[in-house]
């Protein structure tokens, strides 16, 4: 079965789905099956992504 591959508006969005019931104090792996993802992807995509919001300020050209 082939994997499936975010791209970075899509990493964001889960990311940001997550941080409410994390904030709930439900764990990261409860919140992971949920969302359909593994819980080293969070954790990796925190590191990369975390700071990164997806207003469409974000995506003007300069």
């Amino acid at each position: 079965m082939a994997t499936k591959r975010y791209n970075a508006e899509e990493i964001i969005h889960k990311l940001r789905e997550a941080d409410v019931p994390l904030s709930q104090e439900i764990s990261v792996s409860q919140v992971c099956k949920r969302l359909g993802i593994a819980e080293q992807f969070d954790y990796r995509w925190r590191k990369a992504y975390g700071g990164f919001t997806t207003t469409p300020s974000d995506h003007t050209a300069c």
